[in-house]
């Protein structure tokens, strides 16, 4: 299961000597959380916290998803601050939850404002795409050119809209009859004296077509008239979203004046983001602009240390900028210090370190060990014996739904004496003797095809050969080549 890792922060030092006694205002980035995260619960998302140390503070949350419904999804520890998500969401249900968190101190004295925080439901590759029908009827005329559109099918996806888990592609993966030609639709000779119907199987697969699928029936009536030609639309491109923030407003008036040291979540991105490039992130910001003119810069590997130019920070309104799409197998985690310095020279703010956290995405298949496994298994082997193991790996977050293996056996040939004649730990992939009748002098060899599919099972499948030589037990009597001779002693 996942651990409960730290939370990382981002979090600005004491200012220097010429600012100590100035407030310091700044934006504060989203806190993201993926869906269907498998805990274990209740797992810590974040944290607040007052500097106030001359009274004791008390915190808590309110809102839909705290004290609200869906009550208790959230809950803060009133002493440390920490925000605790105790169960999985799913952002098809709810994609943000905005809280107000209040900092109050002891006995009624005056605390913090209460502060808005927006938490983002990361998207995870859940959903397969939909047909908006179970079968598809048209009409197609006989004398149609190549290329002639006849009829649209429509499939959505209920992940992310703009996203790679909702990028739809369409193919044909089966034509019947596949006569004149085994690509009918794309190619001349519809003929309606000979083939009056075709019945297609379309596929909508999401991630780009590499994704989770599902089938479709079109059935296109030849007839001698063309009299529909529907359009087919394309895939949308991803926006350039805005990116919400977590801004704490100013201070009651008992500690204006005094520093404020709040902990900040980690900045979090999806590997495989489509942009438009470049794409807005987050942003800082020093309440100090308001008396001098502050420049901004960013220093790092990712930013002027390879992979360069990966993010760029505006000098002047401090907006972190992500100028490509990342890859969380390359690299999980970016590490920045932000600069923020007065013109002229003159003091700014201490550095802040920045994390960037990649949030890994379905986008690796399983990997098998082996192309083809060998093992021997003997022909008296009873039933529940493990005969050979496959283990297949997956590149995608360690301890995810992405990298869940689960095995599955698809093909066994000769399917004698039984169909099943061996079955597979869908966990850990032994495969192992289902049924008896094993016999070598009539099935002396059986290949198995197995599949890994992660997602649990429902996400993206590799397939590998095993092959079993059946070995010989001693299971048949001798055979005489001769007749036997009876002699007589006189």
């Amino acid at each position: 299961s996942v651990a409960d890792q730290p939370v990382p922060i981002l979090h600005f030092r004491k200012a220097s000597a010429g600012l100590r006694r100035r407030k310091r205002d700044w934006v504060i980035p989203v806190i993201s959380v993926s869906e269907n995260i498998r805990g274990p619960f209740p797992l810590k998302v974040s944290q607040i916290r007052s500097n106030e140390d001359e009274v004791k503070i008390y915190y808590s949350v309110t809102g839909p998803g705290a004290d609200q419904d869906p009550v208790g999804l959230f809950t803060m520890d009133r002493d440390s601050g920490i925000l605790y998500l105790t169960q999985p969401l799913d952002r098809e249900q709810k994609s943000v939850y905005k809280f107000l968190a209040h900092a109050v101190a002891d006995g009624g004295g005056t605390g913090e404002e209460p502060m808005e925080i927006n938490v983002k439901v990361i998207d995870q590759n859940d959903n397969r795409p939909v047909f908006s029908q179970d079968t598809y009827l048209g009409e197609v005329a006989e004398s149609s050119a190549k290329g002639l559109e006849v009829i649209k099918v429509v499939a959505t996806d209920a992940d992310e809209e703009n996203s790679d888990n909702s990028d739809i592609v369409y193919r044909i993966i089966d034509q019947e009859p596949k006569l004149p030609a085994d690509q009918i639709v794309n190619a001349g000779g519809l003929d309606r004296e000979k083939y009056p119907k075709y019945t297609l199987v379309v596929q909508a697969s999401d991630m780009r077509g590499e994704g989770l699928n599902e089938e479709t029936k079109v059935i296109l009536t030849v007839t001698d008239s063309n009299d529909n030609a529907p359009i087919f639309t394309q895939p949308l491109s991803v926006a350039d979203q805005p990116v919400p923030i977590l801004h704490f407003r100013k201070a009651s008036a008992g500690l204006r004046r005094r520093k404020r040291d709040w902990v900040i979540p980690v900045i979090s991105v999806s590997e495989n983001i489509r942009g438009p490039f470049p794409l807005k992130v987050s942003q800082i910001r020093s309440n100090e602009d308001k008396v001098k003119k502050i420049y901004y810069s960013i220093t790092g590997p990712g930013a002027d240390q390879d992979p360069v130019g990966l993010f760029t920070m505006d000098r002047d309104s401090g907006i972190l900028y992500l100028t490509q799409p990342l890859d969380r197998e390359q690299k999980s985690v970016y590490k920045f210090l932000a600069h923020a310095v007065a013109d002229g020279g003159g003091t700014g703010e201490e550095p802040m370190e920045i994390n960037v956290k990649v949030i890994d995405q379905n986008d690796n298949r399983p990997v098998f060990s082996q192309d083809t496994y060998l093992g021997e298994v003997a022909e008296s082997s009873a039933k529940g014996l493990e005969v050979i193991k496959v283990v297949a790996t997956d590149a995608d977050e360690e301890n995810s739904d992405n990298s869940d293996i689960v095995y599955r056996i698809i093909d066994q040939e000769p399917k004698l004496p039984a169909d099943q004649m061996f079955e597979i730990n869908p966990n850990n992939g032994f495969i192992r003797v289902n049924a008896g009748g094993l016999d070598r002098e009539k099935y002396p060899k059986y290949t198995l095809v197995v599949q890994a599919s992660d997602m649990r099972g429902e996400g993206l499948n590799e397939e590998t050969k095993v092959i079993l030589t059946v070995t010989d037990s001693n299971d048949n009597a001798p055979i005489f080549t001769q007749p036997l001779v009876s002699t007589t002693s006189l």
